[in-house]
């Protein structure tokens, strides 16, 4: 193919080496060379399928990738560049839910033996999605936000993705299966019905006057749903004004159907992003009766999971296409499995479908032609905090580059929709019967802490995607440190991890960390009873900022 053309360099949006494969107007997924060896070998041959290149051919050309792709990985400018010291995981802060979800996150996170984050990113988009179209913030005149939330866990495998995602879906699921039930008897009725129709009209002719159309078939009530297909999905939107919250537990192949060119069409990028706003969605298609599915407000929120390494390979062309920094990010550090005994009691259990139901419950306003979202303003306190929210995030934003500089972009509009989301689940945990009709600074303050939190999330996924092994060995150490709680010495690390034979390598390995930014030591006197001076290492305050403005003393 004469027209192949593969461009071997460094990525402007985030600093990595790689292969792009260009074909005409077709842009293929790019080989990382930051991947291990055995994902380039496969990343490369699996790029090369794409294209109509006979058998000689395609091993001689991968064997050629393949040979350059590890000489220029072993290069200083892509095997030794260090993405720089990536903040230290810190907690969620579970206090800015109400106290009915800060109870359940804590008894089910401590139950299943996982990080609380792991819950929250699954609970956010089930919320988000409950409230769907119904309720949207007003910023200005000009300026609303709707309830869409995306959120994407990453985690490796084994580390209780699958489980907090059934605990925290269990009542859609209950739901969702008997109105499956519930259809399926609807469908024994419809046919009944169609087959009376089609007697009573057999045979009908024009003459004998008009013939009424055939009985509707019943449409299944949807609480979510999981296949990521723009027609699947542009099929169950159309029947449901609402919205609909959408799960996938590996997001690896919604991921990986995107910038691949398909059938003549440039893929189904455009459309995700309409619905990330709860926007505007038309489908034209060549064949069947309905030919045009146009959706007025397409919400969709997104709760998603995936493994780093997977991340990595998906990242490249979704960073660029805008999709995944439109996700809120989080990625706790690896913990290991451990029995407990905790169990989740029944009390605790049934908290999520009580709110869920008062959320579904929640009606949208109408006019003469259509229905549309209730507005709720912010109240004067909440606005003056949005705007210096806005003002200082703004700040940050100038000063950044690449794919954070796009995340900033869009995690600005997250501060909205996460007050939006908090203030109606604050009224669902509780009795009062009319929903709130404006956003309260509480609220809003809760918004901002938990996007503060997202935004530091953010800088260590798109750190561990810029990062070598060098880097994510470090960044292990310093997330262990951190969990540790304190400064610490080369014995007291040694008794902690595995990894560290004797002080000796251990100190080495603090050595390192002060050298790449992630902290310093600390010279501690001996103390009254004598012995020698104790030297640790300390951690630096995430984001270069003071204890204070972290609530420390």
């Amino acid at each position: 193919m004469s027209d192949l053309t593969i461009t071997l360099g460094t990525r402007n949006g985030d600093g990595r080496d790689h292969l792009r494969y260009i074909h005409g107007d077709k842009v293929f997924p790019d080989t990382l060379f930051i991947e291990s060896a055995d994902a380039r070998d496969k990343s490369i041959k699996n790029a090369l399928r794409h294209f109509e290149l006979g058998t000689d051919r395609l091993t001689d050309l991968s064997n050629q990738l393949i040979e350059l792709a590890t000489k220029y990985a072993q290069t200083p400018s892509s095997k030794t560049r260090s993405a720089g010291p990536i903040e230290v995981y810190q907690s969620i802060p579970v206090d800015v839910f109400p106290a009915k979800i800060q109870k359940y996150i804590t008894t089910v996170s401590n139950a299943i033996g996982c990080d609380p984050c792991f819950i929250v990113m699954w609970l956010l988009p089930a919320l988000a999605g409950c409230i769907g179209n119904t309720r949207r913030i007003t910023i200005k005149t000009s300026w609303a936000e709707c309830s869409t939330i995306w959120a994407l866990i990453i985690a490796p495998s084994g580390q209780h993705k699958s489980p907090t995602m059934k605990h925290v879906l269990w009542p859609l699921y209950e739901w969702q299966n008997r109105a499956f039930q519930e259809h399926e008897a609807n469908m024994v009725t419809h046919r009944e019905e169609l087959a009376e129709y089609e007697s009573a009209y057999k045979g009908h002719k024009k003459r004998d006057g008009i013939k009424p159309p055939p009985p509707p078939p019943p449409i299944a009530e949807r609480y979510f749903a999981n296949d990521a297909t723009i027609e699947a999905m542009s099929s169950l939107l159309e029947q449901r004004w609402r919205g609909l919250p959408l799960f996938a537990e590996e997001a690896c192949s919604w991921f990986r159907s995107f910038g691949q060119y398909k059938n003549g069409g440039g893929g189904d990028v455009g459309h995700w992003l309409s619905m990330h706003d709860a926007g505007v969605i038309s489908n034209d298609r060549k064949t069947g009766l309905k030919r045009t599915t146009y959706i007025r407000r397409a919400n969709v929120s997104i709760g998603a999971g995936t493994q780093p390494e997977t991340l990595r390979q998906d990242a490249a062309g979704n960073i660029d296409n805008g999709l995944l920094p439109r996700f809120l990010v989080a990625m706790p550090p690896k913990q290991k499995v451990v029995w407990n005994d905790n169990e989740v009691p029944a009390n605790i259990n049934s908290i999520l479908q009580s709110v869920y139901l008062r959320l579904l419950g929640l009606q949208p306003a109408s006019n003469l032609l259509d229905q549309c979202p209730v507005d709720m303003p912010m109240d004067p306190a909440a606005k003056s905090l949005f705007t210096h929210f806005v003002n200082r995030h703004g700040e940050e934003q100038y000063n950044l580059n690449g794919a954070l500089s796009a995340v900033w972009s869009k995690y600005k509009a997250y501060a909205a929709r996460l007050s939006l989301v908090i203030s109606l689940t604050e009224w669902a945990c509780g009795d009062q019967f009319a929903a709130p009709d404006v956003i309260d600074a509480p609220s809003m303050q809760s918004a901002i802490r938990l996007v503060e939190w997202f935004k530091s999330e953010a800088r260590r996924v798109y750190g561990m995607l810029q990062s070598n092994e060098e880097d994510q060995e470090r960044q292990r150490l310093a997330d262990l440190i951190a969990k540790h709680g304190g400064p610490i010495s080369a014995r007291e690390l040694v008794k902690l991890s595995r990894r560290y034979a004797d002080s000796e390598t251990a100190e080495e390995a603090l050595d390192d960390l002060v050298r790449s930014g992630f902290g310093e030591w600390q010279n501690s006197p001996p103390t009254d009873k004598g012995g020698r001076p104790t030297r640790r290492f300390a951690l630096l305050t995430p984001c270069g900022e003071t204890p204070e403005k972290h609530g420390g003393k």
